[in-house]
């Protein structure tokens, strides 16, 4: 039995046994006390759940709790909160987090009528959902620049919008939407560039208007072309690797601290501009948390397959039959493989370790999947091709990764006759690729990895000290 201290000291008492410490709970919105729990450092989460739970009444599963802003699902040492232990917030959720809502930043959307300025055409760069992108020289005032245009039909972008609740959607397989939100992209590049500290990896937008029944979305316009054709082409080094790694994640992790889930990271999503990278294409972002910090769960598979995380293979069925893990506890999430492939449930309240239940399909969380897509990036930049066609048990290569867990990516990469990336880098991919989405490190977490630690006093750019970039 592990002994009580109130005060501070160390992990182990004097008589050697793990020190217990009295950890205040309080109430995120009020700050009131909520309770004390008693853990070590060794503590998990479902255990600090079990006894907030008996002692305010509160079940697990409307329980949310936070750590300097950030939700608890790794154990944490709390001899390190520091005195007076006050280092845990509750938030009692009693939404379902499957609720989701895809309009969410559409509410941003602000869309000028008639054209914002003077345009001239210079040439096309491309297709995009409902239209093409294009070149223009672009006239305000008394200034000129090179800027580029997404324009897309007003009609067909709303013909595409669909049920705005993918649980609903998904289960029922009746008005899916298309995963393009060629509105909520505008509302969320639109309240990106109201920020003051946008970093310089996310690409930003200057104006939206309508035009000839066309949506006209104009952003600044990235000379270097795609990421994909750099890697492609061998036009990517071992420094610059290095350097667009951290910018993607500087990038992701600012989405992440505004709620924000890009969904469809990859390669072709990152422009090029000098010696620096630009995240785009927001068509399937999403929020990712509720604004009591509820981790929110979508049911669509968006985005690249290459790129897609597993557990984003999400099947059309309500539940399934599972046997409890000897570690789980009632209301956690687990990965299950089933018939129709990996996929994440929620355990019910009357779980038990080692008896079989039904638990619940619980969707998937976005800023895991959003990691798993960097690290797919970085493997591609890398060795110049995917690990595999899809992250499903139906793919040969991603089948024999998940049977051989830990070693599986490097066995498949000397099956390939290709050579072992330096053991830092390795350790990063690997980490980013686990295939259980709790395992995965966060892209703030990323950014702190031996590999990246040389680029950790590095300046983060933002878009207003940088303007000569997109003048």
């Amino acid at each position: 039995m592990a002994e009580v201290d109130n005060f501070r000291g160390g992990a182990v008492h004097e008589s050697g046994k793990p020190q217990a410490l009295r950890v205040e709970v309080r109430w995120m919105l009020t700050a009131g006390l909520a309770c004390e729990v008693v853990a070590t450092p060794s503590t998990s989460i479902a255990e600090i759940r079990a006894q907030v739970c008996e002692t305010t009444g509160v079940p697990i599963e409307q329980q949310r709790l936070f750590h300097e802003g950030k939700e608890l699902s790794q154990p944490i040492d709390v001899s390190e909160m520091g005195f007076p232990y006050a280092g845990i917030q509750l938030v009692r959720c009693l939404s379902d987090p499957r609720n989701t809502n895809r309009a969410h930043f559409r509410k941003n959307l602000e869309l000028d009528e008639g054209l914002v300025g003077d345009f001239v055409w210079v040439k096309r760069l491309g297709d995009a959902i409902y239209g093409e992108v294009g070149q223009y020289k672009w006239k305000t005032g008394c200034n000129f620049r090179d800027v580029a245009v997404k324009c897309r039909s007003i009609d067909k972008a709303r013909q595409a919008l669909g049920e705005e609740n993918e649980w609903t959607a998904h289960m029922s397989g009746q008005n899916v939407p298309n995963p393009e939100d060629a509105f909520a992209e505008i509302g969320i590049l639109q309240y990106l560039s109201k920020q003051p500290d946008l970093p310089a990896y996310l690409l930003k937008s200057m104006a939206a208007f309508t035009h000839n029944s066309n949506i006209w979305l104009v952003t600044e316009l990235a000379v270097g072309g795609e990421l994909l054709d750099a890697v492609l082409n061998g036009r990517v080094d071992e420094r610059q690797r290095r350097q667009y790694t951290w910018q993607m994640l500087q990038a992701v992790k600012y989405l992440h601290a505004h709620n924000i889930g890009h969904r469809d990271i990859s390669l072709e999503n990152v422009l090029l501009q000098g010696d620096s990278i630009r995240l785009m294409d927001f068509g399937n972002a999403v929020q990712s948390h509720s604004a009591t910090g509820q981790e929110l769960r979508y049911f669509l598979a968006v985005g690249k397959d290459t790129y897609r995380a597993p557990e984003c293979f999400v099947p059309r069925q309500p539940d399934a039959r599972v046997t409890v893990p000897a570690a789980a506890r009632p209301g956690d999430i687990i990965m299950h493989r089933g018939y129709e492939g990996l996929w994440q449930v929620r355990l019910p309240s009357s779980a038990m370790p080692g008896q079989a239940c039904q638990a619940e399909n619980w969707g998937y969380a976005v800023q895991p999947a959003d990691v798993f897509s960097c690290g797919i990036c970085l493997f591609c930049m890398s060795y110049g091709n995917g690990p595999w066609g899809s992250a499903q048990l139906s793919d040969e290569f991603f089948e024999y990764v998940y049977k051989n867990q830990q070693n599986g990516l490097k066995d498949l990469l000397r099956h390939w006759q290709k050579p072992l990336c330096d053991s830092e880098a390795m350790e990063l991919i690997l980490s980013m690729l686990k295939v259980d989405p709790l395992s995965r490190p966060s892209a703030e977490k990323c950014l702190q990895s031996g590999w990246l630690m040389q680029m950790a006093q590095s300046p983060v750019p933002q878009h207003q000290q940088s303007c000569a970039m997109i003048v």
